[in-house]
């Protein structure tokens, strides 16, 4: 038997079917929801993120497309606790009630969320201070529901929002039903 000679080192970047199979089967009965996809998340290392980073990067049964343009915002939802999973839904979390794990994965995705188009350029103000100062006074995170545009058409889905305001943030619009 041969086998590449990279293998050892590309078998880390292989997500195990096991953690694909719920919400695979997920998918055949209907939309996957946030949690759903936040649920995967959770399990994956961060070499297995990267593959569903690209666009059609992998070969699976759900769509991709939630993954490949919000994993930093769905690796934050996927570390929220119950009580703060509620906060977030009804009126928002400040950043100040956030634990130090949850407040790195916050920053990740506030950042990243400018390089992937997701952030307002008003809120770049906001994230020099943020960076430069450490003052993250009225930064928070915020889910609510929404109208995704996926080619055209608009479609259910929900925006995640860490920022100051509703225009001051960076927002992963997460499209959830096509």
């Amino acid at each position: 038997m041969a086998r590449h000679g990279g293998f050892w080192r590309l078998r880390k970047f292989e997500t195990p079917e096991e953690l694909l199979t719920p919400l695979e089967a997920k998918a055949a009965k209907g939309n996957p929801t946030l949690d759903d996809y936040a649920a995967l998340v959770a399990k994956l290392t961060p070499e297995q993120t990267r593959p569903f980073t690209i666009p059609h990067g992998t070969v699976v049964k759900f769509d991709t497309v939630p993954l490949e343009t919000a994993m930093p915002a769905l690796q934050f939802y996927a570390s929220l606790d119950s009580g703060a999973l509620t906060s977030a839904l009804r009126d928002g979390l400040s950043f100040a009630q956030m634990g130090a794990a949850q407040r790195q994965v916050f920053e990740q995705a506030a950042l990243e969320g400018v390089f992937l188009g997701a952030a307002s350029t008003t809120f770049g103000v906001t994230l020099m201070r943020m960076a430069n100062l450490g003052d993250t006074r009225g930064l928070g995170f915020l889910v609510k529901r929404d109208s995704v545009p996926v080619g055209g058409v608009l479609t259910d889905g929900q925006a995640l929002l860490f920022g100051a305001s509703l225009s001051e943030a960076t927002i992963y619009k997460v499209a959830l039903s096509r």
